[in-house]
C-alpha cells in the first residue's frame, strides 16, 4: 500500500478527549512549518496524522505514556512475537494477562494497549486495578501491525516529560508550530492540577511565542474571553453522540495565533 492510500493511523495508546473525530478538521488548519511541537501529547491522533516535520517533540507530564512511547521506539515489528497475545478476547484473560510482570517488549506493549484502551473513558488501569478492564473492543495486534508505521513517525522525534511551560520556551522559533490539547476546563485534569492548568497564563504566554500555534479547548464563555485576542474557529462534531464535560454539552474550539 502506498503512502497516498495508506489508511489513517489510529492512536496505539487511547486517552480521554481524543482527538480522533476531529483530527481532519484540525489538520487542515495547520501552517507550513519545520518543528512541530505537541506539548500535551496524549493519544496523538493529529501527531500520528499529519506529515512529519523536519524535527518534532512530543511530551506529557503522564510519565508511564512517556514510557510506554519510547517503549514503541524499541519494540520489535515480527508479527510473530506477538502470536502468543491473539486470544485475549475475554475480559478475564486481559485481565490475566496484565495481572503478570512482563519481561519482553512484546508482552510489554500488549500490557500497555490493554492498560489504555480496555478501561472505562479509556482511563488508564494502574497495577493492582487489573479488575476495572470493562471491555474486550478491539484486538491489540490489529495496532502492532502497523507498528512499523508508528515507529517511522517516532524516529526523528524528541520525545519529553516535562511541564508545557518549558517545553514552548525551550522550543519556540519563528520556524515552530505548536499543536496544544490541554486538559479542558472543568475536566478531570490528570497529571496537572487547578493550580498548574492556568489559562490565563497560558493565553498570555502564547502571546509572546515567535512560533504560529493551534489550541484545541472547550468553547465556555470564560475560555472565549481569556483567548479573545486570537482568532477563534468553531469545529464540527461528526457523531451522533453527545460529548459532555461533566453534565454539560461541550463545544469545541481552534484557537490559533495565524
Amino acid at each position: 500500500m502506498s503512502k497516498q492510500t495508506e489508511k489513517p493511523l489510529q492512536p496505539i495508546f487511547c486517552r480521554v478527549g481524543a482527538k480522533t473525530l476531529m483530527r481532519f478538521q484540525i489538520l487542515k488548519y495547520i501552517p507550513n512549518h519545520m518543528i512541530y511541537v505537541e506539548p500535551f501529547i496524549g493519544g496523538g491522533a493529529v501527531f500520528w496524522n499529519k506529515p512529519s516535520a523536519e524535527a518534532s517533540v512530543i511530551n506529557d507530564l503522564d510519565k508511564q505514556l512517556i514510557n510506554d512511547y519510547n517503549l514503541i521506539k524499541s519494540a520489535p515489528t515480527d508479527i510473530s512475537k506477538y502470536r502468543s497475545q491473539d486470544k485475549l478476547n475475554t475480559l478475564q484473560k486481559r485481565r490475566d494477562f496484565i495481572t503478570k510482570n512482563h519481561t519482553t517488549k512484546p508482552d510489554k506493549l500488549i500490557d500497555a494497549i490493554l492498560r489504555r484502551c480496555s478501561g472505562f473513558s479509556s482511563k488508564y488501569i494502574k497495577k493492582g486495578k487489573e479488575n476495572q478492564i470493562y471491555q474486550v473492543r478491539g484486538n491489540p495486534l490489529k495496532k502492532i501491525k502497523n507498528l512499523q508505521r508508528y515507529k517511522d513517525k517516532l524516529k526523528t522525534t524528541i520525545i519529553k516529560n516535562q511541564d508545557y511551560k518549558k517545553i514552548i520556551k525551550d522550543y519556540d522559533t519563528y520556524n515552530t508550530f505548536f499543536y496544544l490539547d490541554p486538559p479542558y476546563e472543568e475536566s478531570d485534569k490528570g497529571f496537572y492540577d487547578d493550580n498548574i492548568i492556568d489559562y490565563e497564563e497560558m493565553s498570555n504566554i502564547l502571546k509572546k511565542i515567535k512560533g504560529k500555534f493551534a489550541l484545541s479547548i472547550n468553547g465556555s464563555s470564560y475560555i472565549k474571553k481569556t483567548f479573545k485576542d486570537f482568532k477563534i474557529i468553531k469545529l464540527e462534531l461528526k457523531t451522533n453522540a453527545k460529548v459532555f464535560i461533566g453534565s454539560k454539552k461541550r463545544e469545541e474550539l481552534l484557537i490559533m495565533n495565524y
